[in-house]
């Protein structure tokens, strides 16, 4: 029986690690940011977007210290390359060592201040972000699914009666002490869903007006990218 090759199996995983982290990183390119992946219970290949980035973190990190760990057992090779030759000596400092240095500094750089074409490549992103959801579909104001039903009808100034009037109509089981996540999944429905059926179109752009008026007081500001 032949032994296990040790150096093949790091090329492997490697190569497919890369292509995990080429999948994912798209999908997470163009995914929706988060305050719209929660309300719409956004999924892409039967996955969310919490699972997505979970995958890309985890291979990510495997693929760091597999990459470690192989620099590491070919430190003399990976040395080599930080010197050429130069009358019969070997001298630090080669012109792949210098290439490799200035692309880094180029990249980075190119993140931070964004000229072309890395503003058209971040717009680009931005746009496909957006362009999951409709304004007229986005939550009334930030993780508003994260409140009870109680807070909620309080947060949008709307009589809860007419909430529960509504969810008897639409034959909607709630919980007004649960969040509208944990309703909507008890549902069967994504947040947005269930906010649409337990909350008419009136009381909804009435729930966007002060949804406005609590964003400009820096009510659920926090985001999630």
């Amino acid at each position: 029986m032949r032994s296990f090759r040790v150096r093949a199996f790091v090329s492997l995983f490697l190569l497919f690690c890369s292509f995990s982290l080429l999948v994912s990183g798209l999908v997470l390119y163009v995914a929706p940011h988060g305050r719209d992946a929660y309300w719409t219970d956004w999924h892409l290949a039967g996955m969310n977007k919490d699972q997505w980035l979970a995958v890309h973190l985890f291979t990510g990190f495997s693929f760091i210290v597999i990459s470690f760990w192989h620099a590491l057992k070919n430190m003399p090779q990976l040395l080599m390359y930080f010197f050429r030759k130069e009358g019969g000596k070997s001298v630090f400092f080669s012109l792949e060592l210098a290439a490799a240095v200035i692309l880094l500094i180029i990249l980075c750089a190119g993140s931070v201040f964004r000229p072309f074409p890395f503003s058209a490549i971040l717009d680009f992103g931005g746009k496909m972000q957006e362009s999951w959801v409709r304004e007229d579909d986005r939550a009334p104001f930030p993780h508003a699914e994260l409140l009870n039903l109680r807070q909620l009808a309080k947060k949008l100034e709307v009589d809860f009666m007419s909430v529960e009037k509504n969810a008897l109509a639409a034959d909607i089981n709630m919980d007004p002490g649960k969040t509208l996540k944990e309703n909507s999944l008890a549902a069967g429905m994504s947040p947005a869903q269930f906010y649409e059926k337990i909350f008419n179109s009136k009381l909804k752009e009435k729930g966007k007006a002060s949804g406005n008026e609590g964003n400009a007081k820096g009510v659920g500001r926090k985001t999630v990218n």
